[in-house]
């Protein structure tokens, strides 16, 4: 059973999160994309954003969260692509070549600003 001191900690970070829950929706962000297990303790943590983009029968999921950026890409195609992850405070990264489906994901030092795929 929780202490007090435990029950109070555990009510003011409930609060937080669903402040933080409730701010990102006034954003315009649904809910299903907000929520991604971020810790080995399973709290969430706030997505970054997302974007999907399609060419050639091949459509890519591109996600970053604070530091981390990745994308998910399905489809029977043989278009070329990698990832590009633009960083705060540094210059951006570049995935390799790959063809077809697959997925690819890389961090940024300070904060990922965007993620999205480059076409070949």
């Amino acid at each position: 059973m929780m202490n007090r001191e435990e029950t109070d900690v555990n009510i003011w970070t409930r609060a937080g999160v669903t402040a933080a829950a409730v701010a990102a929706v006034g954003a315009g962000m649904s809910v299903p994309a907000m929520a991604e297990t971020g810790s080995a303790s399973g709290s969430p943590t706030v997505m970054a954003g997302s974007t999907t983009q399609s060419r050639n029968g091949l459509t890519c999921n591109n996600q970053w969260f604070t530091t981390l950026g990745k994308t998910n890409c399905t489809g029977n195609s043989g278009q070329r692509w990698r990832l590009k992850l633009t960083c705060q405070f540094q210059g951006d990264i570049l995935g390799t070549w790959q063809t077809g489906a697959g997925s690819d994901q890389n961090e940024c030092t300070v904060r990922v600003t965007g993620a999205s795929v480059q076409w070949g």
